[in-house]
């Protein structure tokens, strides 16, 4: 198979790489630093990889590499969570996610030979807070500034669909990822004896392991069957106080001391608000179709992050 992946050096774009590398397919990377790509990137000799300097949100020679995939993946977009949200930084995150999808849609409608799947990113912050019944991906979307990013997203990754072309948005819970990423942030304070719940800790999380994030894309790559919105979360759903407590334990470190809202609201600006949202959100239609999550519990999740044959790394 020939992918195209852009934003392939970020946290899920390089584990992509990684894994379709592995099974021996051409990988064609869009990035803007190729210097950055080829230090990060895998050289797995099993499969093929190409790398291409350009901006995926602007129209460029890069959409010409589309003609004869097999599939698009899309993961460019500036990182939600690691500046504060100004009127400037929000412009940017949406600009990076909605420009990149349309030019990956152009590109897709310009080919002669256009590519049978593509998978767009999108977030479980498409549903803004949830009650007390789990999402479903025919739930509306919220109204925040998340939602609407999240909503205009998916609805322009749409128009790439036709009778050639389906379309999979994948609304990832919090991944956790080793390398970084939620995780990476969540662990700073737990190394320091400082970790514990946001707020009251009640707050409803819906995360997933990376592994399963690739696996559920190798999923709907391979089945013909999908089409359309995807919850990528885990089946199980936690308090932020137990998933605290989980991974204080995992970590052997204490997690009794709260993140007071205030504090977080100065720190982080408006992003606090989505830190200490509830989202509870189902997995059940991915479960239906037939995906086996490998890891659907948190305890096991984490203890395979940071530990190996009974070590910790």
């Amino acid at each position: 198979m020939q992918l195209l992946i852009t934003g392939a050096t970020g946290l899920i774009g390089r584990r992509l790489v990684e894994d379709r590398l592995r099974r021996g397919d051409s990988v064609i990377a869009v990035t803007r630093n190729a210097e950055k790509a080829r230090a990060v990137l895998p050289a797995i000799a099993a499969g093929d990889l190409r790398i291409i300097q350009d901006d995926p949100t602007r129209p460029g020679p890069w959409q010409a590499a589309i003609n004869g995939c097999d599939a698009v993946v899309n993961f460019a977009g500036a990182s939600i969570a690691d500046r504060r949200w100004s009127a400037s930084y929000k412009k940017i995150l949406r600009s990076s996610r909605i420009d990149s999808a349309a030019q990956v849609v152009a590109a897709i409608g310009m080919a002669s030979n256009p590519p049978r799947i593509f998978i767009s990113s999108s977030a479980i912050g498409y549903y803004g807070e949830t009650g007390p019944e789990p999402a479903q991906e025919s739930d509306p979307p919220g109204e925040d500034f998340l939602a609407h990013l999240c909503a205009d997203w998916e609805a322009i990754a749409r128009e790439a669909e036709s009778e050639k072309t389906r379309v999979i948005t994948l609304r990832y819970g919090i991944v956790l990822d080793e390398r970084g990423g939620a995780l990476g942030k969540m662990l700073t304070p737990f190394r320091f004896f400082l970790g514990g719940p946001i707020g009251s800790g009640k707050q409803t999380m819906s995360w997933i392991h990376w592994e399963d994030v690739i696996g559920l894309i190798d999923f709907v790559l391979e089945n013909e069957a999908c089409q359309g919105p995807y919850n990528a979360v885990s089946p199980q759903s936690i308090t932020n106080r137990e998933f605290c407590r989980i991974l204080g334990r995992t970590l052997r470190r204490p997690s009794w001391l709260p993140a007071p809202k205030l504090a977080l609201r100065l720190i982080l600006g408006e992003f606090a608000r989505y830190v200490s949202m509830s989202q509870r959100v189902s997995c059940e239609h991915v479960i239906k179709l037939g995906y086996d999550f490998r890891h659907p519990d948190l305890e096991t999740a984490l203890a395979s992050l940071f530990f190996q044959n009974g070590d910790k790394l």
